[in-house]
């Protein structure tokens, strides 16, 4: 009968260690699903933020390099950047925000210097007055 007792004893530690060791490799693996799913959260913001930043480079570029810089243009860059909001701080949203604002100055500058060159003043283009309200 004592070896029966023994016996029964070794079973229940026996049940407890591998308790033990099944909660431990559980902790483990949640532990390295955690870790994967933050390292695959900062490639995402990555990947996004850096879409956003080709976009901001692509619109410098048409900004500086065109002669007739179309509102087009400022629009779509407003399109594509509009998710930076959640993306970046507000010193960047800032900036983007400015960017945007002098595309529109410019285009509003280009359509009254293509209207001075054509020798025509057509009505709905702003004025002097409004144009020195935005600059």
């Amino acid at each position: 009968m004592g070896s029966r007792v023994d016996l029964d004893g070794f079973l229940k530690i026996g049940q407890i260690i591998a308790a033990v060791f099944v909660g431990g490799a559980a902790v483990w693996v949640s532990l390295l699903q955690y870790n994967t799913n933050k390292m695959k959260l900062k490639l995402a913001m990555y990947d996004r933020r850096k879409t956003i930043l080709q976009v901001t480079q692509q619109y410098l570029n048409d900004f500086l390099n065109s002669r007739d810089f179309d509102l087009n243009v400022a629009i779509k860059f407003r399109w594509d950047t509009a998710d930076s909001k959640f993306l970046f701080g507000s010193d960047v949203n800032d900036k983007m925000d400015e960017l945007f604002k002098s595309g529109l100055k410019l285009d509003l500058v280009n359509g009254e210097r293509n209207e001075k060159l054509k020798g025509r003043n057509i009505k709905g283009n702003p004025s002097q007055d409004k144009l020195k309200l935005i600059r």
